[in-house]
């Protein structure tokens, strides 16, 4: 799903801030960026997409769903790509990528979350499998797509977040997935245990 939004100006107001001018809307959309029509209608207008669709990382190795592995290609790197094409097909000229800090990590490694220690793909492979993979290299086009120059003469300019693990209200994942393992492990929770750093992934 693609989420959009701007702030209005009355949040603004009703936290003592400077408001927003009256001319900038506020929109919500949730879209299948997988339908370029839609995508387009949806963006025709915009100034910015904040880009947080994805398929989410599936937090225990048992999943009941099929094609797992093919389902993070398309939603997180293919349906990356059609965003992208339909937001030169439209101008618009700014987008905020949210990914994940664990995306580009490789196996063995957790000393680093830092753009500077892995900027690009890792040389073993994804600590996180086809997730990480798939995340990276939509963001790593993402990247590829700054400066590219769009139908209105203004150029396209990004902003590359890594967060770390999101929880909001109302997620229930990570919790539903702890107490499966929990119930696996007789109800205790497993750990690795020892000094060395590149054994406590994750």
């Amino acid at each position: 799903m693609l989420w959009y939004s701007f702030y209005s100006s009355r949040l603004a107001e009703s936290n003592g801030m400077a408001p927003w001018p009256n001319r900038i809307p506020l929109h919500h959309f949730a879209s299948d960026i997988s339908n370029v029509s839609i995508l387009e209608k949806v963006l025709t207008g915009a100034d910015v997409v904040i880009h947080l669709a994805r398929k989410s990382l599936e937090l225990t190795s048992i999943t009941y769903e099929k094609n797992l592995s093919e389902n993070y290609w398309k939603y997180n790197f293919q349906a990356t790509e059609m965003l992208l094409n339909a937001m030169l097909t439209c101008s618009v000229a700014k987008l905020i990528f949210v990914g994940d800090a664990f995306a580009n990590l490789p196996n063995e490694d957790n000393f680093g979350l830092s753009e500077d220690i892995h900027p690009g793909l890792p040389e073993t492979s994804f600590l996180l499998g086809d997730y990480g993979e798939s995340l990276t290299k939509a963001e790593l086009l993402g990247r590829s797509y700054v400066g590219k120059e769009l139908k209105d003469g203004k150029t396209f300019h990004a902003h590359f977040l890594r967060p770390t693990f999101v929880y909001g209200e109302g997620h229930t994942k990570l919790i539903n997935a702890l107490k499966t393992v929990c119930e696996l492990n007789n109800g205790t929770m497993p750990y690795a245990g020892g000094s060395s750093r590149g054994m406590l992934q994750y």
